[in-house]
């Protein structure tokens, strides 16, 4: 049961990712929605009796209070565990706080009358769709992704060994496997890839590595098709290839050899031969379509179709929930939806793990001066790529028709010559990001900077005003004491020199010092109002300082004075905090005591 000291102790963390306060019952449907978001992150507390600013008011809780929380609590899928304490302010108990604990578990997403809430700092807003399809595949599979799931019926005789091989070969000359990968026994490879767990093989190893076309596994399939025209009403070549997904990706490029019209360039003294569509970006699309699908969903193939207008490579998948479509071509975004499938086309330098790969598909539409690639999302879930053929170019039907052994020459020939472009890009990355990390701590040091200065300015601020207070009650007790005591000492030489005939005399030099006692008075009056404006110019300094972009409406509102009020006490201020840019995009500054 919790105390009021637990609650002032919370209280004093302030609002945060797992903290928010309310100030009644009466934001009850509020309170359940970020409760619901606590539900769906790591679990949190609402605290309700408690104002945004930290005040601790407190609330009456009556029997129909309580059940209307119970009545609220019923409303959310699955039903969660809650913890609910009523903390008594003081002993007489006529107000308390209301808190609802919940935790963070296994049982996500949650959801509050149908729908489904995040936490991000201190806001809470409805759910994406991408988002809760994730957590949802995540309590379906226990936790686990469907790619690390391990399957008992597979062996090491179901798998490529040559092609776990070749993995390696490429990932140890590239630097991304250890040399001792080559010698080790292929139990222990596949472990330090993450293939197998607790001896048994997961469904990534079958995706990657299958030695043959499983029935089992329904979405290692590749459906390639030509139509003749921009419809799917005519056939010209029709394919379903089922294998591991390096093989799948060979037949996906031997079947662009095959169907798009080449054309011949001249570089130096070579002649090269170009695709209608450039090779890189076909490639990189296709890898992300096999990285990216959802393989948890069977009976879906992945598909290439060509038609005479454009090409159109197709799978199950989602993009993430921040990616921008209408800034998608400069997205520096890498969020493989199966790490593991990912990483080994990493290892084999088939994979930008660093997010570059629908830029790289960009720069090579660029490059070769044909349309840029489009990408499209479906609500069934349904990814898909375009590339548009240029106006003007006409695919000959079966004239090039390249054999996947040809493609494999071609493959090969064509990464050794670009070896160094692809070791000229891991150098520009290592430098751009060595230039963000200075960037980094240069901003750094300048927000360090600029906050010593506003806590140096309201310090040396607050240290004027105490100083300025002491010295003004000590002179004024100090001048007080003195008026008395000499209008004592002369009332009583007066009373004593004149005696009884000056009786007048001195009941007015009674009413004289009734008058000095009452500008006393008066001039107490003025100093507490002088203190209580220091009081208030100091909380000014201090709002300021926790937040620059507040307006004068937003202070005269939280100070509960008027805005003229706050207009004269800024202009008093105006060698300590100034307003800095425009009226609606500015932001207050803080001068720095020791420049002045």
């Amino acid at each position: 049961m919790m105390t009021i000291r637990d609650i002032e102790t919370l209280v004093g963390k302030g609002e945060s990712a797992t903290l928010e306060f309310k100030k009644t019952t009466g934001q009850l449907e509020r309170g359940m929605e970020t409760l619901c978001a606590f539900l769906n992150g790591n679990g949190g507390c609402v605290l309700y009796g408690v104002w945004g600013n930290g005040a601790i008011k407190g609330q009456q809780v009556a029997d129909s209070t309580k059940r209307t929380i119970a009545e609220c609590l019923n409303q959310f899928e699955p039903f969660p565990i809650v913890n609910v304490d009523y903390v008594p302010l003081d002993e007489s108990a006529e107000k308390q706080i209301v808190a609802i604990f919940v935790s963070g578990n296994s049982e996500k997403p949650y959801c509050y009358k149908g729908r489904a809430y995040s936490r991000t700092q201190t806001t809470t807003s409805v759910m994406s769709q991408n988002q809760y399809n994730d957590l949802l595949t995540q309590r379906n599979w226990g936790g686990l992704r469907w790619e690390q799931k391990t399957n008992p019926n597979i062996t090491l005789a179901d798998l490529d060994e040559e092609e776990i091989r070749r993995t390696v070969r490429v990932g140890i000359e590239k630097g991304r496997l250890p040399e001792s990968s080559l010698v080790a026994p292929l139990p222990d490879t596949l472990t330090r890839m993450e293939l197998m767990a607790d001896g048994k093989l997961t469904n990534a190893a079958v995706v990657l590595y299958t030695n043959r076309a499983r029935m089992d596994y329904a979405q290692c399939q590749l459906k390639l098709a030509r139509f003749r025209g921009t419809t799917r009403d005519e056939f010209v070549d029709n394919k379903q290839i089922g294998g591991n997904a390096f093989k799948l990706l060979d037949e996906a490029m031997a079947f662009f050899f095959k169907h798009l019209s080449l054309s011949g360039v001249v570089r130096g003294m070579i002649r090269e031969e170009e695709l209608t569509v450039p090779y890189k970006a076909l490639r990189e699309a296709v890898v992300n379509a096999l990285c990216h699908r959802e393989y948890n969903t069977i009976g879906v193939a992945t598909t290439i179709a060509i038609y005479d207008d454009r090409v159109e490579i197709n799978n199950l998948g989602r993009f993430p929930s921040q990616f921008d479509f209408s800034n998608s071509l400069d997205a520096p975004l890498s969020v493989p939806h199966n790490p593991l499938i990912a990483q080994s086309f990493y290892y084999r330098e088939l994979f930008e793990s660093w997010g570059r790969g629908i830029k790289l598909m960009a720069d090579e539409c660029r490059k070769h001066k044909v349309p840029m690639p489009e990408f499209h999302a479906f609500e069934n879930n349904l990814v898909s790529t375009v590339f548009h053929i240029p106006e003007g170019v006409v695919l000959m039907e079966n004239e090039h028709k390249n054999t996947p052994d040809d493609y494999e020459n071609d493959y090969e020939k064509e990464r050794d010559e670009h070896k160094n472009d692809y070791e000229k890009e891991d150098i520009d990355y290592e430098n751009d990001r060595e230039n963000e990390r200075r960037n980094d701590h240069e901003n750094e040091r300048r927000n360090d900077t600029k906050k010593q200065t506003k806590n140096d300015a309201v310090e040396e601020f607050e240290n004027e005003c105490n100083k300025a207070e002491k010295q003004t009650k000590k002179q004024t007790k100090k001048q007080t004491k003195n008026e008395r005591r000499n209008d004592i000492k002369i009332e009583r030489d007066d009373y004593e020199k004149e005696g009884d005939d000056h009786k007048n005399d001195y009941e007015k030099e009674c009413n004289d010092y009734e008058k000095k006692h009452n500008d006393y008075e008066n001039e107490s009056d003025e100093n507490k109002n002088n203190d209580r404006i220091k009081d208030r110019r100091k909380k000014i300094l201090q709002l300021l300082k926790d937040n620059d972009q507040l307006t004068m409406t937003q202070l005269s509102m939280m100070l509960k004075v008027s805005s003229t009020t706050i207009r004269r006490d800024l202009a008093q201020m105006r060698s300590i905090v100034y307003y800095e840019g425009s009226q609606k995009g500015g932001h207050w500054e803080f001068a720095d005591p020791k420049t002045e």
